[in-house]
């Protein structure tokens, strides 16, 4: 995964690509460790500012060569004073090569362009649709297995599973040799059976207490933008007999 990686703040102005560049924040590298060429390559990543630099809720974009890559940015963390101290960066990068690195710039930009793609997000019964234009990613809101189907340019490269969708898809931990864990196990209607340590937690506690039940399935679109779109799955991984891991 590429990743971006901080060095150092300037300030400048000028006018590239149609962007008002209001003034460079950080001078940025992108790397990626697995030595494999990229073309138009999402890369996400947190990037420290200094204090007073960065105005919360400013436009960010990022520059290679000076010219703009479709960027989307966001504050993690503040400064005392309310500026930016930690910023999230989503951007497609034009071109990555197998030699791992491109030297790149952030830059506080006046306001974010108009994508000629954009990411979509559908919320059903039963999934969260993500569409990107070329691939479309189906998740499931009635069981745990993160992604129910995948097309690629309208092929199906991930097919709906089987009538038994518990145990082929989503997340699993083995333990004691025997027993076995499935996140494609819980459903909404999952209920934890009596006598467990999970049970006697959740009788004890109040959900009030928590962000996230720790025993419901929970699927949530908690942000979306025109490059990217997050999507949370929740829950517990649990045997067949609904005895869940914990």
């Amino acid at each position: 995964m590429s990743s971006i990686r901080g060095l150092l703040a300037v300030l400048m102005s000028t006018a590239v690509c149609g962007q008002v560049q209001q003034s460079k924040l950080v001078d940025v590298s992108i790397d990626e460790p697995a030595g494999v060429a990229r073309t138009a390559a999402m890369v996400r990543s947190g990037v420290p500012m200094p204090r007073g630099v960065l105005a919360s809720g400013a436009a960010v974009g990022l520059y290679v060569g000076g010219v703009y890559q479709p960027s989307r940015c966001k504050p993690l963390a503040k400064w005392p004073d309310g500026s930016v101290r930690w910023l999230q960066v989503d951007v497609e990068v034009a071109s990555i090569p197998s030699s791992g690195q491109v030297s790149a710039e952030l830059w506080a930009i006046d306001a974010y362009p108009t994508e000629t793609t954009t990411v979509t997000v559908t919320t059903s019964g039963t999934a969260v649709t993500v569409d990107t234009g070329s691939l479309v990613a189906e998740i499931p809101t009635t069981y745990g297995g993160i992604l129910h189907r995948v097309t690629v340019g309208g092929t199906e490269v991930l097919s709906p599973p089987g009538s038994s969708p518990t145990t082929d898809r989503g997340p699993w931990v083995a333990v004691s040799g025997s027993d076995t864990y499935y996140g494609g196990l819980l459903t909404p209607s999952s209920n934890e059976p009596g006598g467990t340590m999970m049970k006697t937690y959740l009788d004890e506690t109040s959900s009030s207490y928590n962000d996230y039940h720790a025993y419901n399935l929970q699927v949530k679109v908690e942000a979306q933008n025109s490059l990217v779109a997050d999507v949370r799955v929740s829950g517990a991984h649990v045997l067949a007999s609904g005895k869940s891991l914990g």
